[in-house]
């Protein structure tokens, strides 16, 4: 951090999480009814098996850690997959346990 740097605090890096995530959801979304004005409810209604949409959403992760590494100058796949893991873990801890 350089000396102009302003401490960011864990609720600020928090909300930009947050709308990150949901301007990127929204796109896709938007991307994938754009053509055929679906609801968000059938977007993924006939676009395969359950494997599939869930490979699809891998891939979609994938290509965006290698874009991350990209512009971060970072190879460690490893342990930006292991991140991502234990983000989907937390959350999925935080489902069954409310």
């Amino acid at each position: 951090m350089t000396e102009h740097q302003i401490p960011r605090t864990m609720a600020e890096d928090e909300k930009d999480r947050e709308a990150l995530a949901r301007r990127m959801h929204d796109a896709i979304v938007y991307e994938l009814t754009r053509e055929d004005d679906r609801v968000v409810e059938e977007v993924f209604r006939g676009r395969g098996a359950r494997h599939v949409l869930l490979g699809a959403t891998a891939d979609l992760a994938k290509s965006l850690i290698v874009d991350i590494a990209d512009a971060g100058g970072d190879c460690n796949w490893r342990e930006m997959v292991r991140e991502v893991h234990g983000e989907m873990l937390k959350w999925v801890w935080e489902l069954e346990n409310c």
